[in-house]
Parts: C-alpha cells; sequence; structure tokens
C-alpha cells in the first residue's frame, strides 16, 4: 500500500470512527465510545506499518521501545495495587462484585505479565543470532 492508499483507508476509518463515536455519544454508551477509538487507533498503527514511504529512524524506535517500557512498568504495579484492594475490598456482603472486579483485574494483571515474559523470551532468542 502506498502514502495515497493509505491516506484513503484512514479517512474513510476516521469517517467510521466518528459515526460510532456520535452514535456512543447519543446513546450515552462509554463503552462503544471507548472501543470505536481504541479500534481507530490500532487499524491505524497496524496499517501504518505496511505503508511503503513511512521509514522509522532509530532515535523513533528508541523512544516507542522506552515509553512502552515506562508504560508497562507504571501499569503493573497499578493494577496489581488495584486488584488486591478489590479483592480485599469486597469481603462484605453488601459490595460482593467488588470482589469480582478484584479477581479480574488480578487475572488481566497475570496475563498481561505473562504476555510480557512470552514476548521478552522470544525476542531475547531472535536477536541473539
Amino acid at each position: 500500500m502506498d502514502k495515497k492508499m493509505f491516506s484513503k483507508v484512514n479517512i474513510g476509518l476516521f469517517i467510521i470512527m466518528m459515526i460510532l463515536l456520535i452514535f456512543a455519544l447519543a446513546s450515552n454508551n462509554a463503552f462503544v465510545a471507548l472501543l470505536s477509538v481504541g479500534s481507530y487507533m490500532v487499524l491505524v498503527s497496524f496499517l501504518k506499518t505496511g505503508v511503503r514511504g513511512f521509514l522509522a529512524d532509530e532515535r523513533q524506535i528508541r523512544v516507542s521501545e522506552k515509553a512502552a517500557e515506562f508504560s508497562f512498568k507504571v501499569l503493573m504495579p497499578i493494577l496489581l495495587l488495584a486488584s488486591i484492594g478489590l479483592f480485599f475490598g469486597g469481603e462484605s456482603g453488601r459490595f460482593h462484585y467488588v470482589r469480582a472486579l478484584g479477581i479480574t483485574l488480578a487475572y488481566i494483571t497475570s496475563l498481561a505479565i505473562l504476555i510480557y515474559a512470552l514476548t521478552y523470551w522470544y525476542f531475547d532468542r531472535k536477536t541473539r543470532g
């Protein structure tokens, strides 16, 4: 895909995202709004990697790696503490759903750590030569 085709696809995806965003705001549904914006960002970033003409320099790649590493190091302790707090905060019968939310958050945290460990292992083996 070249830059011209990418810009056309990007405009089409942007229009679809805006329609979904307007629908979400009209129906007072934050989940659809977040899902549409997140999906747009992911799709555009995936499409941009296949476009000829967009070259990433070493600095941009290094900054991206540092940002991802820092985000992970900040997000994981926050998720872990939140899941522990929700798990033990939901002991009373009145807020029983809070405990289930803590368990779900703990599973999400564990899955994110597992994915990080597996991808680290893969890229370490791949770059070792």
